[in-house]
């Protein structure tokens, strides 16, 4: 089982967002567009810093700094609303 993330109001994030056994996660750019929009949203009612991000076809990098907000949520709300 996976220890929990450590979490601190100072900490800041490096996240990688993949799918199951390396699938698909952007099929194309339009796919991509969709996530960094998802992130834009959610960086207005969260009020993070993206420090810089990096998409490949099967999985995703961000360096955030959530300032003091649950990662966790953002990240779920996010990756959420994209599965769906």
């Amino acid at each position: 089982m996976r220890k929990a993330r450590d979490k601190s109001k100072k900490y800041k994030y490096h996240i990688r967002v993949r799918g199951l056994d390396e699938i698909l996660l952007f099929r194309d750019d339009q796919d991509k567009e969709k996530y960094l929009s998802l992130l834009k949203k959610y960086q207005k009612q969260y009020k993070y810093k993206i420090y810089s991000f990096s998409f490949m076809d099967t999985h995703a990098h961000f360096f955030i700094d959530p300032y003091g907000e649950d990662i966790s949520v953002i990240m779920h709300k996010i990756n959420l609303c994209y599965a769906q």
